[in-house]
């Protein structure tokens, strides 16, 4: 007997139906083979196994490496469920609207995202692939992570990450300067942010299990870098032809938390500017391009960091323009200075 193509769909429905019934005989067997490819998932993909201190996770790929790649970020991705609810409770704290305090957050968030992301391609230890099965073009892997062996790696971990902070905190020991507060945040606020992640991870890894304590006192650390960042002046340039832009500058600073120095008072750092601007009538309007340029200098001259900066303004009067330029200006100065404070401290 001859079957058409379709009838050789139809007795595969019929076999795949047998299959799902269960039918053990001749006939249910060659339909559970038949069957076989067509599965989404192996029983124990389905129904992954369970078993005290090891963490499971599966996956499939057109061959081995892919299989084992799509397993891993299935395990990898429990683990994050556990260490960013950890992380939720960890890091509830709020954050003090004091000038100093805001900016050092802000850094330390920017330093959250990057450290963090670099932990995701962090390798597990005691990572095995336990079982391995090809259903039609798919193979299907099963991984078991260690949890003791994953735990003693983090412990390892946490230590080197400590020494290197004490490291960090003792070249600076003695040095008053703000710079040197500044060198210290940076140098150890990744670590912190580091010995955090993997703090987080051991919990998930050995939920109970005892943490080291931090071998610095990282609050003490950063009210020193917040002291030196309020205590932060900026001396305006005192020539004439500044003598408009002046309280631009002040009103835009105090709104970045950056105090301006009294007139007769030295500042922590000092403003060098030129101003050029050039005038331009286009109908019924009077368009003012500036040109802002100069340097950030310490009290002795030395050059911390340039200044380049270019905007326009319009209006029907030139007077007008030029006050509505000269607000722009000072604007994106200070949100310029505010933005690279911790480098210009850095080095005074």
């Amino acid at each position: 007997m001859v079957i058409t193509g379709g009838r050789w769909l139809a007795v595969g429905a019929a076999l795949v139906a047998l299959a799902g019934c269960g039918v053990d005989t001749p006939v249910g067997r060659v339909a559970d083979a038949v069957a076989a490819p067509f599965r989404a998932t192996p029983a124990w993909a389905q129904d992954p196994p369970r078993e005290p201190g090891m963490v499971f996770g599966t996956g499939s790929g057109a061959d081995r490496d892919t299989a084992v790649a799509a397993a891993t970020r299935d395990l990898v991705s429990q683990i994050q469920v556990s260490v960013s609810v950890d992380d939720r409770t960890q890091e509830t704290s709020g954050t003090t609207l004091a000038s100093g305090a805001d900016r050092l957050e802000r850094y330390e968030a920017a330093t959250r995202s990057d450290v963090r992301s670099r932990a995701e391609q962090r390798e597990l230890p005691g990572l095995s692939v336990i079982r391995q099965e090809q259903l039609g073009d798919r193979v299907w892997v099963l991984l078991r992570l260690d949890r003791v062996v994953w735990a003693g790696d983090l412990s390892g971990r946490i230590q080197s990450v400590d020494e290197r902070l004490k490291a960090a905190v003792a070249a600076q020991a003695g040095d008053s300067r703000p710079a040197a507060a500044v060198q210290v945040l940076r140098a150890t606020a990744p670590l912190f942010v580091e010995r955090d992640d993997l703090v987080s991870r051991l919990r998930a890894a050995e939920p109970g299990g005892t943490i080291r304590a931090e071998p610095v006192d990282r609050a003490a650390l950063r009210r020193q870098v917040q002291v030196a960042l309020d205590q932060v002046t900026v001396s305006l340039p005192a020539e004439p032809e500044f003598s408009d832009l002046q309280p631009a500058l002040v009103d835009a600073f105090a709104k970045v938390g950056i105090r301006s120095a009294a007139p007769d008072q030295p500042g922590t750092v000092r403003l060098r500017l030129t101003l050029k601007t050039t005038p331009l009538r286009i109908d019924n309007q009077v368009r003012v391009d500036g040109d802002l340029r100069g340097t950030v200098e310490d009290a002795q001259g030395r050059r911390l960091a340039g200044i380049q900066l270019s905007d326009r303004s319009g209006a029907p009067a030139e007077s007008v323009a030029r006050d509505r330029l000269n607000l722009k200006l000072a604007r994106r100065l200070a949100d310029d200075l505010d933005r690279r404070l911790l480098d210009i401290l850095q080095g005074l």
